[in-house]
C-alpha cells in the first residue's frame, strides 16, 4: 500500500445520480449503442464491480431463522373426561412425551391419569420416581402423643485418627476436582432417584 493511499483514503460515494443519468440515456436512445471496445470493457468491469458490491461476503452471511434446523418441542398433552372403560372415567389425563420424569404427579378428589411414553430400549417404571406412590402417610405414633427418637451416644473414649496437612491450593484443587466429578455423574434421573431413596428410608425409619 502506498503512502498516498494511507494519507488520502478513498471513501465510498453515492453513484446513483450517474447511474440514473446512464439509465436516462438508454431510455432516450433506442437501438444499439456503438462504443469503442475499450469503453465496452470498462462498462463490463463497472457492472462486475457493482454486482460484487451488492453481494454479501459468504463468510459474513448468517443463516436466517427459516433455514436453521429446528428440534420438535414435545409438550405434555392434557385431556379431560377420558373413559377408560364403561364404568371408569378420568377427569384429567396427562400424556407425557419420552424421557419425562415426574416426582410429584397431580392428584385430586376426582380420578387423574398419567400416561407415559416409554423407550423400548430403556424400560423403566415412571412410578418409581413418584415421591408419594403409596397413598397417604401412615405413621405409628398417635395424635397428641410425644414421639421419642433414639440418640446415638459414645463411650467418651478418645480414639486415634489420621492427621493430614494441606495448603490452600491443595484444597482448591480438591474442591474443583470434586465439583467436576459431581457434574459428570449428575442427571435429573439420578437426582430423582436419590430423593426417592431418601424418602423411602424416612418412611421405613419413622413410619
Amino acid at each position: 500500500m502506498r503512502l498516498e493511499d494511507l494519507l488520502n483514503p478513498v471513501l465510498e460515494v453515492d453513484a446513483r445520480p450517474q447511474l440514473e443519468r446512464l439509465q436516462g440515456f438508454l431510455n432516450s436512445h433506442n437501438g444499439p449503442v456503438l462504443v469503442p471496445p475499450e469503453l465496452q470493457n470498462t462498462l463490463v468491469r463497472i457492472i462486475d464491480q457493482l454486482k460484487q458490491l451488492g453481494k454479501e461476503p459468504e463468510a459474513l452471511r448468517t443463516p436466517t431463522l427459516a433455514n436453521l434446523p429446528t428440534r420438535p418441542v414435545l409438550e405434555t398433552v392434557i385431556e379431560h373426561d377420558i373413559y377408560i372403560n364403561d364404568k371408569t372415567k378420568l377427569s384429567t389425563l396427562y400424556r407425557y412425551p419420552l424421557h419425562t420424569y415426574i416426582e410429584y404427579p397431580e392428584t385430586g378428589t376426582k380420578p387423574v391419569g398419567h400416561l407415559f411414553q416409554l423407550d423400548p430400549k430403556n424400560w423403566v417404571r415412571p412410578s418409581l420416581n413418584f415421591a408419594y406412590s403409596l397413598g397417604k402417610p401412615a405413621g405409628q405414633s398417635r395424635k397428641s402423643e410425644e414421639v421419642f427418637c433414639p440418640v446415638l451416644v459414645d463411650a467418651e473414649e478418645l480414639t486415634s485418627g489420621l492427621h493430614m496437612k494441606a495448603t490452600r491450593e491443595d484444597i482448591e484443587l480438591r474442591l474443583h476436582d470434586e465439583r467436576e466429578s459431581r457434574l459428570e455423574c449428575s442427571s435429573p434421573q439420578r437426582d430423582i432417584f436419590h430423593k426417592t431413596a431418601a424418602y423411602i428410608a424416612t418412611l421405613r425409619n419413622q413410619g
